[in-house]
């Protein structure tokens, strides 16, 4: 199974068949999910990606949409800007591939820590 269709699946369950992994590229190629191509509910799903996934199955789903980590980051702070909470597995994931440090980002890191899923990696 695709990282693609993993994430997808994981973040439709709760909604039906909402997000398609067209979409999820789409946003994690343009950093962004104010695209033509991107519903609106499928835009309010992707945004949870970050806190719903692990940065092992979002480097697996970059890699596959053709993005790079900085197009992937914009979109995390897109989500962040959309009150989402922020992430610090993904934070520290990719701080040494950006060259803006997210610590400047609103927000505590410290806040919200997904609980321990072995079934994660």
């Amino acid at each position: 199974m695709s990282g693609l269709s993993l994430a997808v699946t994981h973040l439709n369950v709760p909604y039906g068949d909402v997000v398609s992994e067209e979409e999820l590229s789409l946003a994690l190629r343009y950093g962004t999910t104010q695209i033509d191509g991107i519903s609106e509910s499928s835009a309010a799903i992707i945004a949870s990606a970050f806190v719903e996934t692990t940065p092992n199955l979002l480097m697996r789903c970059i890699n596959e949409a053709g993005a790079d980590i900085r197009s992937a980051n914009e979109l995390y702070k897109e989500s962040l800007r959309d009150n989402m909470p922020r992430c610090p597995e993904w934070e520290d994931a990719v701080k040494q591939f950006l060259d803006e440090p997210l610590e400047r980002l609103k927000g505590s890191v410290g806040k919200y820590h997904r609980p321990f899923d072995p079934a994660d990696d």
